[in-house]
């Protein structure tokens, strides 16, 4: 399974949410995720979570492809970022609160468990400016 994740950014802070998900409710994660539709490219995919989750409109930067397996579900995950001086317009449908965190800070949860395992493999592949 392909999964376009967008980490995004104003400055070296990042948008981090709490989703929607039972699955992980209490937990930390990537601005905006979405599985990758059959023909639809990662860019394109990257494209429409950033707008349907977060309301903004761009081109986000790739940064790069990993292969996951977390606890038998298997990934590949396409990491973009985003760089806005906007503040995202969360969609309550997918996301219950978003805020900008310092990437200190979102180290910080990450060592303390309490993160998604995606946004943990999100956050290690940005480097820091």
């Amino acid at each position: 399974m392909k999964t376009a994740r967008v980490i995004v950014r104003n400055h070296n802070d990042v948008f981090a949410i709490k989703a929607n998900d039972s699955l992980w409710e209490n937990k930390t994660g990537a601005s905006c995720a979405t599985l990758i539709r059959y023909e639809e490219s990662p860019e394109s995919a990257a494209q429409r979570v950033l707008e349907k989750e977060l309301g903004l409109k761009g081109n986000p930067k790739f940064v790069g492809k990993e292969f996951h397996n977390f606890e038998g579900v298997k990934r590949f995950l396409y990491i973009f970022e985003f760089q806005t001086d906007k503040q995202p317009i969360i969609n309550e449908e997918d996301i219950r609160k978003g805020e900008f965190i310092s990437i200190t800070k979102a180290r910080e949860l990450i060592e303390s468990g309490e993160t998604m395992p995606t946004f943990d493999v999100a956050i290690g592949m940005l480097k820091s400016d």
